[in-house]
């Protein structure tokens, strides 16, 4: 049963890296690179000096993705740590 866990909590974490890696390239490719406080693109999302605006449903769903992404993480290194699932039983 941890075995299952751990898989899907490191699964599940990589998606969610792999999510909020491609949405921020979609935005840095595609939204406004003037900020824009009528809109509500107040939100710098800089990729390597190209500054680009998000409002704050964008920039917060963002945040959220690698808020997600380091959650699984620990858990699924927590639970590799304890409960040691993968473990040979002759170690």
């Amino acid at each position: 049963m941890w075995r299952i866990g751990e898989v899907a909590l490191g699964l599940t974490a990589m998606v969610s890296f792999c999510g909020g890696w491609g949405l921020w390239m979609h935005f840095a490719y595609t939204r406004p690179i003037a900020p824009n406080p009528l809109g509500g693109r107040v939100y710098p999302l800089d990729t390597h000096g190209w500054r680009v605006y998000l409002n704050a449903r964008e920039h917060f769903g963002l945040e959220l993705l690698f808020v997600v992404f380091v959650v699984l993480a620990v858990g699924a290194i927590a639970i590799d740590r304890t409960k040691r699932p993968f473990a040979s039983k002759y170690e």
